[in-house]
């Protein structure tokens, strides 16, 4: 299967920033009408050469005080969450790096953060009118490749803010009508909308001009699910609502610039290679957020420690089943006749 990320006039070279501000996420119970969860957080974006970061910091909501931070990687991202009072100078945090080029459509913080901040993003795109669908896979889920499955393609409709062109400034995808499960199947939604219906919706809402570049300063992100009792294809509720408001524009080199703090020692599991399936990983330890190459031979030499592990315990699955058909056998074998004998002795005595 041929899988095309491309970022969209990548000859537009952007200069280093930061951007600093707000998002308010708002997540709708589609079963219950009106009813939401709402939560706001802190974020922090970092930009240069094609390179990014971003980190969150709820401050309220359900995960009050836990930051989550991803950061581009050689062949993917790599994603952590840390909780507040942890001690990451002494503790081990669980890491993940993903064979993607955003955060995990998942977060309702991140992912929208780097849609409206990541200058000439590299989209997930087939070519001028399908791409595969942002569904909704989380860091830990390991199934990050079932982005590719060929029934989560969508059509799209895409445009960038002027007159840089290199920031988002509307993104419209379609569901062509499947769920993909936790599993990793691909099942059919139920008529009307196993036709497909509209997936997300993206909207730079206004932009600030700094140092005579244009800068997103306040975006919405929306993502929609089919109505329960829909009659129509575009019978669609909203399911969540990311609202990002930028409040300051920095760069590097200026005094005062905000940048992100060094990651914690890491305790990585890695789903990269391309010869996995979903779930599949290898698992070391990533000091000072140094993520090596798949093609180094290191994490070759763990990559194929992992398969034969992985085949061994299929193999022994598969012989442990007439191993134990021959158990059963051979006690019945001496069950039987001992029961005989038993039944036997017994009627003699009687």
């Amino acid at each position: 299967m041929l899988i095309f990320c491309l970022s969209i006039k990548a000859e537009n070279r952007f200069p280093p920033f930061i951007a600093e501000g707000l998002i308010r996420v708002q997540q709708f119970d589609i079963a219950k009408t009106n009813a939401s969860v709402m939560s706001s957080h802190h974020m922090v974006f970092e930009y240069s050469n094609g390179w990014w970061r971003v980190e969150v910091k709820a401050l309220s909501g359900q995960e009050e005080g836990t930051t989550s931070d991803c950061m581009v990687i050689p062949q993917g991202v790599r994603v952590f969450r840390s909780s507040a009072g942890a001690n990451t100078n002494s503790s081990l945090i669980q890491g993940f790096a993903l064979p993607l080029t955003f955060p995990p459509p998942a977060s309702a913080n991140m992912f929208p953060v780097w849609l409206t901040l990541c200058p000439n993003p590299t989209l997930p795109i087939i070519d001028a009118k399908r791409m595969w669908r942002f569904i909704n896979v989380g860091a830990a889920d390991g199934l990050s490749k079932s982005l590719y499955d060929p029934k989560n393609v969508g059509d799209y409709v895409l445009s960038f803010a002027q007159p840089d062109n290199a920031f988002i400034s509307a993104l419209l995808t379609t569901n062509s009508g499947y769920i993909l499960t936790e599993a990793g199947y691909a099942d059919p939604y139920p008529p009307p909308f196993n036709k497909g219906f509209l997936d997300s919706a993206y909207e730079l809402q206004a932009t600030t001009n700094v140092h005579g570049r244009i800068f997103p300063l306040r975006a919405v992100f929306r993502k929609f699910a089919p109505h329960i009792s829909g009659d129509l294809d575009t019978d669609v509720v909203i399911a969540r609502v990311s609202e990002i408001m930028v409040t300051n524009i920095s760069f590097p080199l200026e005094p005062g610039a905000k940048r992100i703090g060094a990651a914690p020692l890491l305790y990585a599991k890695d789903f990269r290679p391309s010869i996995f399936t979903n779930n599949q990983s290898v698992r070391y330890i990533v000091d000072h957020d140094l993520w090596r190459s798949v093609s180094d031979s290191q994490i070759r030499n763990l990559v194929g420690a992992t398969i034969f592990e992985t085949d061994s315990v299929k193999k022994s699955a598969r012989s442990a089943a007439p191993r134990l058909l021959i158990i059963i056998l051979m006690t019945m074998t001496l069950v039987i006749p001992l029961a005989g004998f038993i039944w036997k002795r017994d009627k003699i005595k009687t």
